[in-house]
């Protein structure tokens, strides 16, 4: 017993004497849980699918959840996706209540032209609401999708 005392006390009177008093003298080293030793070590399959969002998305700024993220990609392959090699983006100006900085966080969220606006549902609108600044009430912006109908045709 007295040699277990006189071992560990010298181990304290080294600390001591390499860090001082305010330090705390426990080694920060944790020893590695079963499952990160090679014994436990579980490989992951690289064969699963890489969870990407869409590529005309540029709402990094805009969106600050993953959920956010994965409600924009519904609300994307809901309305349609904008293929800047097939189409061209329709002046979103010319809806109500859409000035130039309303437009790029459009263009933003993946929105480019009157037949995506004209799909737009409640849930939605309300998507674009909660991630968009300064997104324009109802009263100031009517009916996008009305707007967006005539528009187009």
């Amino acid at each position: 017993m007295k040699t277990i005392l006189k071992a560990s006390g010298d181990r304290y009177k080294k600390l001591r004497a390499e860090h001082g008093d305010h330090v705390d003298h426990y080694s920060p080293v944790v020893r590695e849980p079963v499952a990160n030793t090679e014994a436990g070590f579980v490989k992951k399959d690289n064969s699963e699918e890489i969870n990407e969002h869409e590529e005309t998305v540029n709402a990094e700024g805009l969106l600050t959840s993953e959920v956010d993220r994965d409600r924009v990609d519904e609300m994307l392959s809901r309305i349609g996706v904008f293929d800047p090699a097939t189409e061209s983006a329709d002046d979103l100006q010319k809806l109500q209540g859409v000035g130039p900085l309303m437009e790029q966080r459009l263009h933003q969220m993946g929105i480019y032209t009157y037949g995506q606006v004209s799909r737009l549902t409640n849930e939605d609108i309300n998507l674009l609401d909660s991630t968009i600044e300064n997104f324009p009430i109802e009263e100031n912006r009517g009916d996008w999708r009305v707007q967006a109908n005539k528009l187009k045709n």
